[in-house]
């Protein structure tokens, strides 16, 4: 595979990190901090004004954190539903793993520590780019606190089945002019973001993430363990939305629905890689749509 192609499958492997007729208000969340293997994990929430609706927590990507769901936990926050939005360990605001030990494993437990300080039993899980990892490593470990999980633009199969082929680019998060390789790197798929300051707020947090987060949070997302050939099947609701790209193809949609027994699957066209910024509306529609229907089927 060439150096063009590898480095397009890195982008969609770690890139890939207001619901209509619901007022958008200012964002004014409650915000803690819980001990987890320790460390601290930043979060924020909305309480939940209808106790009969599931909560929904997102799970952002590559080198992002907790603000690249604004769009949804302003315009969801009067929905009902109770919504969380966390910063990975290492991530935001959230401290470094204890021995910077990464892995979907503790990315998971993260997230079920910050669902326990919340008091949710349950949750829609909503996973974007590499935090789709995050979410499916969660259903592995906790099926039965997985209502449904949500997939944006994030894979469900390894983009490198061989993972010696993804060294290259590992070997560039650990060279001393990471950022500015980074930058180069992450720049093409940033700049098809509609929203400029969008775009700037988005790069400007990648390039404020440590290196050795960067470089633990892909190496997690390469790990062999996560990828099981033949892979396992995902029982609980699933939908899926995608950035129309040659990367999800028709060999990937039938794939994923020959793992995916309840399954959505959307393509959008017109979006970028961090659709639920570019087209928040749609996104919150569809999104509210998935978790009404889950709620209403209780």
């Amino acid at each position: 595979m060439g150096c063009r192609m590898l480095s397009a499958c890195l982008v969609s492997l770690i890139v890939l990190g207001c619901a209509k007729n619901h007022t958008t208000i200012p964002l004014a969340n409650t915000t803690r901090e819980v001990s987890f293997s320790g460390s601290m994990v930043h979060y924020i929430s909305v309480a939940n004004s209808k106790p009969a609706k599931p909560a929904i927590v997102f799970v952002h990507g590559w080198a992002c954190d907790h603000t690249s769901w604004d769009d949804q936990m302003r315009g969801l926050a009067n929905s009902g539903f109770p919504l969380i939005a966390l910063d990975l360990p290492g991530h935001g605001k959230s401290e470094m793993p204890r021995r910077q030990n990464f892995s979907m494993d503790r990315f998971a437990d993260a997230v079920a520590a910050v669902m326990d300080d919340a008091g949710m039993k349950s949750a829609i899980l909503v996973g974007h780019s590499n935090g789709t990892a995050v979410i499916r490593q969660f259903y592995r470990r906790y099926p039965k606190r997985t209502l449904a999980l949500v997939v944006v633009d994030g894979p469900l199969r390894s983009q490198f089945p061989d993972p010696k082929a993804a060294e290259p680019f590992l070997n560039m998060l650990r060279a001393d002019d990471v950022l500015e390789q980074v930058d180069k790197m992450m720049s093409p798929a940033l700049q098809s973001m509609h929203d400029p300051n969008k775009r700037d707020r988005i790069h400007a947090t990648m390039m404020a993430t440590d290196r050795r987060t960067m470089l633990g949070a892909l190496e997690a997302a390469l790990d062999p363990a996560i990828w099981p050939s033949p892979p396992d099947a995902i029982d609980t609701p699933l939908l899926v939305i995608l950035a129309q790209s040659p990367f999800w193809d028709a060999d990937y949609e039938k794939f994923v629905r020959s793992i995916a027994r309840n399954l959505n699957y959307q393509v959008w066209p017109g979006v970028s890689h961090f659709l639920m910024m570019d087209d928040s509306e749609r996104f919150n529609h569809a999104l509210l749509e998935f978790a009404q229907s889950l709620s209403n089927s209780q």
